[in-house]
């Protein structure tokens, strides 16, 4: 049994990840965390996440309710407070599920320094089909070559804070690395006027915010006379629970080291 914290326990992710956690016999919640003031803070976490009481009150430090855990799962929007957890985790020498985007470089290496230590799953995204898709753009791009050109397009929900999305980027990195192309001189985030022709060095990034859109991203990859797109479109947030909680299982008992999807998936 994989006993589990749950940091931003009340929100969407983190309601879902208790809730399937519940039904799941390999894994207990052990303890529940939001940041201090969120009217959450007191209240039994398996109630919020409509499941029934669990007997795990929601508390505002990690590092209280990470004591009987045996492995983290973060899904919060607060690129500095993710290094903090980090930090706590590393203390408390318990390994993560990181599911937090958004993060500047300063901010990045400040989670890699932070995370020394531990065993550290990190990722943009924890579904299956999306790690798959991860893969089938690496080689889509290493058998087109740059002379198609690659377009990217992520829709997300209103609530969604940051733009483009960490998949987005995850996958715009990937068609980069496989033409040895800089990420950030050949990433052109949206257009607008007389742009002028297309130059071949470039990777185009649109982002879409509409509803409540779980989450879409499509790969365009436009030659002469054909193209080829790549579609991932996730239906459910529960989606992305089921992977953390797949990856916590997985972490447990790993060697200290950053990991992502696809070493939980055994892809690499």
């Amino acid at each position: 049994m994989v006993r589990i914290a749950v940091c931003g326990s009340a929100g969407r992710m983190g309601r879902r990840v208790i809730a399937l956690a519940h039904e799941d016999t390999e894994v207990n919640i052990a303890g529940a965390v939001e940041k201090p003031g969120n009217p959450a803070i007191g209240c039994d976490a398996g109630e919020i996440a409509g499941v029934g009481r669990l007997s795990v009150p929601v508390v505002d430090n990690l590092a209280d309710a990470i004591k009987g855990a045996d492995v983290a799962i973060a899904f919060i929007n607060d690129p500095e407070a993710t290094v903090e957890q980090v930090a706590i985790c590393r203390a408390s020498a318990k390994p993560l599920v990181l599911g937090t985007t958004g993060l500047s470089s300063e901010q990045e290496q400040a989670f890699k320094d932070a995370a020394r230590g531990i065993a550290v799953v990190k990722t943009s995204n924890f579904s299956v089909g999306v790690t798959v898709l991860l893969r089938l753009v690496e080689e889509a791009a290493r058998l087109l070559g740059p002379r198609f050109n690659c377009e990217i397009v992520e829709a997300h929900h209103t609530q969604k804070c940051d733009a483009p999305s960490g998949t987005a980027i995850s996958l715009a990195k990937a068609v980069a690395k496989t033409w040895n192309w800089d990420f950030e001189k050949s990433v052109r985030h949206g257009r607008a006027g007389i742009t002028g022709e297309r130059p071949i060095h470039e990777i185009g990034m649109h982002s879409l915010r509409a509803g409540d859109i779980v989450g879409q991203h499509d790969v365009l990859f436009g030659g002469v006379g054909e193209s080829v797109e790549l579609r991932h479109r996730a239906q459910s947030r529960d989606t992305f629970a089921m992977g953390a909680l797949r990856a916590a299982k997985w972490v447990v008992g790993k060697p200290q080291g950053l990991y992502d999807m696809v070493d939980v998936l055994a892809l690499r």
